[in-house]
Parts: structure tokens; sequence; C-alpha cells
């Protein structure tokens, strides 16, 4: 993101508000999609983290952080915050049954492709603490963000990525 688009902002210029927003828009719908926000929600997530954004856009400081990680920072505040207000419920800490795939080299031939539909295809539990846990979050900040414990972030992860070489196994096999 150029900073002088940013700064054009600061400065009041519509212009450059609706520049700022065409060029981060795909992104943040992709996130949006990544963090299961469901479609009669979508429109009214956007509006809010583009507010967030604007409003906190004077705070920006590219010396800490590239721009997209920054927004990205506000627009996954603006989705968990969502998430505590209508009572988010992570998948329950049962024992996972499913055997750990040993072979972790064979899980990592398989295209990236196949992977993020496999990542939409766990319980939302899973799903979301494995996507913040691949968008660089540690588990002090997962479970800030999710008002969980780290031990339930910890095991959610570990349960994600099992079930996730398993999966990926499967295929494999099934494939031969």
């Amino acid at each position: 993101m150029k900073q002088s688009i940013i700064n054009q902002c600061l400065q009041g210029d519509r212009k450059a508000y609706q520049e700022l927003y065409n060029e981060t828009l795909p992104y943040i719908i992709y996130l949006c999609r990544r963090y299961h926000i469901k479609d009669d929600v979508l429109e009214d997530m956007l509006q809010e983290i583009y507010s967030d954004m604007f409003v906190a856009l004077g705070k920006y400081d590219q010396n800490k952080a590239p721009f997209i990680q920054w927004f990205r920072k506000i627009g996954l505040n603006r989705i968990f915050k969502s998430f505590r207000t209508h009572n988010f419920e992570m998948v329950s800490i049962e024992p996972f049954t499913e055997q750990l795939a040993d072979n972790v080299n064979e899980a990592q031939e398989v295209e990236e492709s196949i992977i993020q539909k496999l990542v939409e295809q766990l319980p939302i539990g899973y799903k979301t603490i494995f996507n913040l846990s691949t968008d660089g979050f540690d588990h002090d900040e997962i479970s800030n963000y999710l008002g969980i414990s780290k031990s339930t972030s910890r095991s959610q992860l570990a349960r994600a990525k099992k079930m996730l070489r398993n999966q990926i196994l499967q295929l494999k096999y099934s494939a031969q």
C-alpha cells in the first residue's frame, strides 16, 4: 500500500478513500470468508471493518508493520468481536480419536488448493484457530481474541492439524 494514498486519506481526499477501499476490498472479503462470515452479515461486517480502519488510520505507523498486516489486525478484531457478541462456541474438548499421521512429509506434498479446501471443511473452532495460527498469531493472542484459554487454543490447533494430516493421507492413499 502506498503511503501517499494513506496520507491523502488523512487529508480528507475522498478519491484516496475510494482507492484505498478498492485496493483492499478483495483481501478483506477473503479474510471474512476465511473466518466463516456468512453472506447475510458480510456487508455489515465490511462496513464495520472499514469504519474501524478509517477511524484508526491516523494511528497507522508504517515503521511498525506493513499496511496490510495492520489492516488485517483491525479486520480480525472486528470479526472476533462479532464472534464474542454472537456467543461463538469452540468445538468441545473431548478426546480426538483419529490416529495421528506419522509421515508429515507425505502430507506436505499435497497441493495448497486441496489443503485450503480441507481447511474449509474443519469444524469452525478448529478452522478459526488454524487460520489464526497460520496468520502468525500466538496462543496468547488467539485466546484473547476468542475468549478461550491458551490450553484450549493449543489443543484445538493440535486437533485441527491431526484432522488435516489424516484427511491428506486419506486423499493420497485413495488416489493410488
